[in-house]
């Protein structure tokens, strides 16, 4: 709108305020036991996360939805970006981690995450892609649609890390997973 020769008019008449910053809250809550006389721990944590406000880039057809006027919608010809995305993720982590002697650290984890998208005004909100192999299926090209899944967010993934340290020597290994 800056750049339109009516866009700091029409700033100023409707209010319009520049990007936000994105917002979050997050709760967990977790168990942790210990045995083997402190040598090793198993855990368990439940997590709830709600992120707000995120930018997204909107087309101009999906302004009034979000309560822009129809007069800064026509200068607006292609849309901005909008603080108009949110999603949430919830989920549990298993871990473990042991120390069978004074040289050797084992451990690994393991989140499950369900992640779903709950507001969105995206240009795949607005004309969602069709897959020919999937006909009546519509599906996100570029953003997710809401209800569906972040990109990006796998609903599995899992960590295993070894280390052993003797003297002037250490040695690491890990291996790291993420499902689809």
């Amino acid at each position: 709108l800056l750049a339109d020769p009516s866009g700091p008019g029409l700033i100023a008449q409707f209010h319009l305020r520049p990007l936000r910053p994105e917002r979050s809250r997050d709760f967990d809550a977790g168990v942790d036991q210990f045995f083997a006389a402190g040598r090793g721990r198993l855990g368990v944590t439940w997590f709830e996360q709600r992120y707000y406000d995120l930018i997204e880039d909107i087309p101009a057809s999906a302004l009034p939805a979000l309560g822009i006027p129809a007069a800064v919608a026509q200068v607006a010809l292609y849309g901005g970006e909008y603080n108009s995305l949110d999603q949430r993720a919830r989920g549990v982590e298993l871990s473990a981690a042991f120390q069978p002697d004074a040289h050797w650290r084992l451990r690994g984890d393991y989140p499950a995450t369900a992640a779903r998208v709950l507001r969105t005004y995206s240009f795949d909100a607005q004309a969602p892609a069709i897959n020919p192999l999937f006909p009546g299926i519509p599906i996100g090209a570029f953003a997710p649609l809401a209800g569906g899944r972040p990109f990006r967010v796998a609903p599995q993934t899992g960590s295993l890390e070894a280390s052993y340290a003797r003297g002037r020597f250490t040695g690491q290994a890990a291996a790291y997973f993420a499902a689809r």
